[in-house]
């Protein structure tokens, strides 16, 4: 629902962001998705109607937030150039993500009024930004992690979970858990692993998995993944005769090039150079 021309996107399965930079305009449709807005420049004429013929009209400094459920008219106009990050999950995907975390259906939002600066927003915001635009080693990974954070910043924030508690202690994972979740990872390289799905194979929330992870393992579950990718690689060129490409395929890797830029930035030698080392 955002032009092309308005900045670079990403898509996932229930969730999209787009970095948008754009002149003075207006825009008058119904969301497909939720819509999180995060401002990243100033806008001192922002005018905004959500299922509603009354426009609020005001200050929106960088930094704060607007809220657009899922299925609702918007209409808003901007007469400056406006910077901003759109963070938009689906409804399905903030119900699942509602349940695994609180075991509860996905409430009502608590809409923001115009001007609200959200900082932890914009942080995630920012990171996923940074993600979107580099092409670095794991982007969709990262970026699934980053639209989950997101995900459950803004419903401990912006609705009546915000008064309910994790449902799980602090601390790292159970050996079992441990041991189910690397396994999982050798024997799933080839797949996309999200933070949902690790999260599931452990038995736990989302993020309550993600600090637990990094408490047992010293790093976050993209981090690891990323080292199996590249030890499990190298441990095939050197033992084997099998394509550089099915290795890649093999491991998760999106293609050829981007495992050697891996490697290279890690060990200062590409595929090809440590097959023939052996």
């Amino acid at each position: 629902m955002v032009p092309d021309e308005w900045g670079r996107k990403f898509e996932c399965d229930g969730a999209a962001v787009t970095n948008s930079w754009v002149g003075p305009s207006s825009v008058h449709f119904t969301t497909k998705a939720y819509f999180f807005l995060i401002m990243l420049s100033v806008q001192p004429e922002r005018t905004i109607a959500i299922n509603s013929d009354r426009s609020m009209i005001g200050f929106a400094p960088s930094g704060c937030i607007e809220i657009v459920p899922e299925n609702s008219e918007l209409f808003s106009r901007w007469r400056h150039t406006k910077h901003s990050m759109l963070i938009a999950p689906t409804e399905k995907r903030l119900l699942n993500l509602t349940d695994k975390e609180w075991g509860e259906s996905l409430p009502e939002f608590f809409l923001p009024k115009l001007g609200v600066v959200d900082q932890k927003a914009l942080d995630i915001a920012s990171l996923i930004r940074q993600e979107l635009l580099c092409d670095g080693l794991g982007r969709e990974e990262s970026l699934e992690s980053l639209i989950t954070f997101f995900g459950i910043h803004v419903l401990r924030t912006y609705t009546s979970l915000s008064t309910k508690q994790d449902r799980n202690n602090s601390g790292g994972l159970t050996p079992a858990a441990r041991k189910r979740v690397i396994e999982f990872i050798h024997a799933n390289l080839s797949e996309k692993l999200t933070i949902e799905k690790l999260a599931s194979i452990a038995e736990l929330s989302p993020s309550y998995f993600a600090r637990a992870f990094r408490q047992s393992f010293g790093q976050t579950p993209h981090e690891l993944v990323l080292t199996t990718r590249l030890q499990t690689a190298r441990n095939m060129i050197l033992a084997s005769n099998v394509s550089l490409a099915e290795i890649s395929q093999a491991t998760g890797f999106s293609s050829n090039s981007h495992m050697s830029t891996a490697m290279k930035r890690v060990w200062g030698e590409n595929p090809r150079q440590i097959r023939h080392s052996k």
